[in-house]
């Protein structure tokens, strides 16, 4: 199965933000995940799915990959510690997804999903301020 990995947008990536891992599956989604929840030490590079740890403690059960942006509601119910929130880049602008509608106090783990033609990758957003900044220059 060749993996939905698509480029990020230019214009996005000017802005430093992505940490796209370079993962051969279809699992971007967890990648994502893991950039945000386990970040690498040690001069591991962000980008090597090597640089995380394989046994995680997340339940994919019944989570299909590609994950689409509604199946992320069952994956929240399934881990009471995510509050995920995805984020798209449409022409040179930050768009809403989805919103987590967790309680306030869990840490928020925001993601884009870059789409192209019948591709699509999540990456993890490090600094939420900085793409939405980018939209209004």
């Amino acid at each position: 199965m060749e993996a939905a990995t698509c480029r990020c947008p230019k214009s996005y990536k000017t802005k430093k933000q992505p940490s796209l891992s370079k993962n051969r599956d279809n699992e971007c989604l967890r990648w994502a995940l893991h950039t945000a929840l386990f970040p690498p030490t040690d001069g591991k590079k962000v980008t090597r799915t090597s640089s995380y740890p394989t046994e995680d403690g997340l339940n994919f059960t019944g989570i299909d990959f590609p994950m689409p942006i509604s199946q992320i509601n069952k994956l929240e119910k399934q881990n009471p510690n995510l509050a995920i929130n995805v984020f798209g880049w449409e022409k040179d602008c930050v768009i809403v997804h989805r919103l987590s509608k967790r309680e306030g106090s869990l840490p928020r783990i925001n993601l884009m999903l870059i789409q192209k033609n019948e591709k699509s990758h999540y990456t993890h957003v490090r600094r939420l301020s900085v793409a939405k900044a980018s939209t209004l220059v």
